[in-house]
């Protein structure tokens, strides 16, 4: 990240070593969450299968994503693997609205980046 836009963003060359562990933090903390939705969605399907049924609400779609950051395309992958589907129709709004979850989550993680030690 340095690399690309040190020569636009100066700040970045100090902060460097701040930014390589904030950025492994993340992909640890990312990892965990992953397997802790993986974790919901396996169970969620054990469940679905065992009433016979192969489609996966999207209200269970939207908590897997909002709740768990578990991504919804993979949610779709993930049920597709198994022989199941999402209703699409309750998560019509999903993609509008999901961005905004994230957001401010992203914008917390990079702030103290920018921001000088005291």
């Amino acid at each position: 990240m340095v690399d690309t836009y040190g020569d636009f963003f100066k700040e970045l060359g100090p902060a460097q070593e701040k930014i390589t562990r904030v950025i492994r933090e993340e992909e640890a903390q990312f990892n965990k969450t992953i397997a802790q939705g993986m974790k919901v969605f396996e169970k969620k399907a054990a469940q679905l299968k065992a009433n016979g049924k192969k489609e996966l609400s999207g209200a269970d779609a939207f908590f897997l994503a909002s709740s768990m950051g578990f991504p919804l395309d993979l949610t779709e992958i993930m049920c597709d693997q198994r022989g199941m589907t999402v209703r699409s129709q309750s998560h019509s709004h999903f993609d509008l609205f999901f961005p905004f979850f994230l957001f401010p989550y992203f914008s917390l993680c990079l702030l103290p980046l920018f921001r000088p030690s005291v």
